[in-house]
C-alpha cells in the first residue's frame, strides 16, 4: 500500500515537473545588476573585483577583500503583462 502511494505521488511530481514549464509561457528575467559599482563601470569589474559582489563577478577576486564584508541588495520587478493590439496582425 505505501509503495503504491509513494510511485502514485512521484509520478504526480515528474507529471508536474513536465507541465509546469509549459504554464511559463516561455517568459523569464535575468537580473544581472548586482552592484551600481559594477553597473558604473560597464561589468568591467571582473579585474578589479574588491567587493562583495565579486562572488559573482570574479569569485577569485573575493581574496582582494581586506576586512569581513557583507552586500544587501533587492530589485523590484514590476510586471505589466497586458497585450494592445492597433490592429496589426
Amino acid at each position: 500500500m505505501k509503495h503504491a502511494l509513494h510511485w502514485r505521488t512521484t509520478l504526480l511530481m515528474m507529471l508536474g515537473l513536465i507541465l509546469l514549464p509549459r504554464l511559463a509561457y516561455g517568459m523569464g528575467y535575468e537580473i544581472t545588476e548586482h552592484n551600481g559599482k559594477a553597473m558604473g563601470l560597464g561589468s568591467a569589474f571582473v579585474a578589479w573585483a574588491d567587493n562583495p559582489s565579486a562572488i559573482y563577478y570574479n569569485p577569485a577576486g573575493l581574496t582582494q577583500i581586506d576586512s569581513p564584508e557583507a552586500s544587501l541588495g533587492a530589485t523590484l520587478i514590476n510586471l505589466d503583462l497586458g497585450l494592445s493590439n492597433n490592429g496589426n496582425r
